[in-house]
């Protein structure tokens, strides 16, 4: 009996102990972590993870590894196509040189090629090229020998190279201003001259004027039954006549009878030379009409009143 009680007593000691020691871990514990333990690798582009674990609980920590970045290989060629060398992805297609600072390294000439070369800003890899011939510059003419009337000058012009061109001048006369030698006349050419230093001479007709005339003058006033004449002369003496139609002298018009709206009048005047008289009809200003419908057949009308005609 004494024992049970004993145990009895033991266990419930044990019992307090342990929640009394429990009680005190939980207040004060310190996580005692382990080594990091890698779950996830991070890749050129993609993070990966890592965990670790307290050794007395079951708490747990992570962490992310951030994506290492695509590596380019150590000697870059501008014209072959990079690859990382952890994944092998393509980092730059073919492409070429990213030429900068060119530096002339032969200048060009006139006629011969010159040279420069440039550095790959990427790989260092150098490369060159031509440069074309700039071409001859040639400054302004210069005359050599003058041209003379009858024999050719000839002019040149110079490269800063030494290189020369050279053209010939057309020989030329130097005339003067034309003088009129003859003077052309209404029916006759005349003739113009201008002189060179050298005594050429070069002519040219001037064309006759053609007549000038004046104003028509009657030499012979034409009669009832008879032409009549006129002319005018040019300042060269050259006349031209024309005949003038035969025409009467008529005096001022004397009515007759006398014009009204109904009935016509009547006018007349004599020819003072000839004694010859002309009528003439004054018709009626305005005169009575008739009103009137137009039939059905449209040929004819039925009268209707008495209208006017003005």
């Amino acid at each position: 009996m004494k024992t049970r009680f004993k145990l009895l007593i033991f266990i419930c000691l044990s019992a307090l102990l342990c929640a009394v020691f429990l009680s005190s871990c939980q207040e004060e514990h310190i996580h005692e972590f382990s080594e990091w333990i890698t779950l996830q690798n991070a890749t050129c582009t993609e993070d990966g993870v890592m965990e670790r674990s307290c050794k007395t609980c079951s708490e747990k920590e992570t962490k992310t590894l951030p994506a290492l970045g695509h590596q380019p290989p150590e000697e870059i060629d501008c014209t072959q196509t990079q690859y990382c060398t952890r994944c092998y992805s393509v980092l730059q297609s073919e492409r070429v040189h990213p030429l900068l600072n060119w530096t002339v390294t032969k200048n060009a000439t006139c006629t011969e090629e010159g040279e420069e070369e440039g550095i790959c800003t990427a790989c260092g890899q150098k490369q060159t090229r031509k440069i074309y011939p700039l071409g001859h510059e040639y400054g302004d003419w210069m005359t050599v020998k003058a041209a003379t009337c009858t024999e050719n000058g000839t002019e040149e012009r110079s490269c800063h190279c030494g290189k020369k061109q050279s053209r010939e001048i057309g020989a030329s006369h130097s005339f003067g201003a034309w003088t009129t030698v003859k003077a052309a006349t209404c029916t006759e050419d005349g003739k113009q001259e201008k002189l060179c230093a050298c005594g050429e001479k070069e002519t040219q007709a001037l064309p006759a004027t053609g007549h000038t005339f004046g104003e028509w003058n009657v030499t012979k006033a034409p009669a009832c039954a008879e032409e009549g004449s006129r002319e005018r002369a040019c300042v060269c003496g050259e006349k031209e006549t024309e005949k003038l139609d035969p025409a009467h002298a008529f005096g001022e018009w004397t009515v007759l009878q006398a014009v009204t709206k109904t009935e016509d009048g009547l006018r007349e005047h004599t020819c003072t030379v000839c004694k010859i008289k002309e009528e003439e009809i004054l018709h009626a200003t305005g005169s009575p009409g008739l009103k009137y419908t137009a039939n059905a057949d449209g040929a004819t009308c039925k009268i209707t009143g008495l209208g006017t005609c003005a």
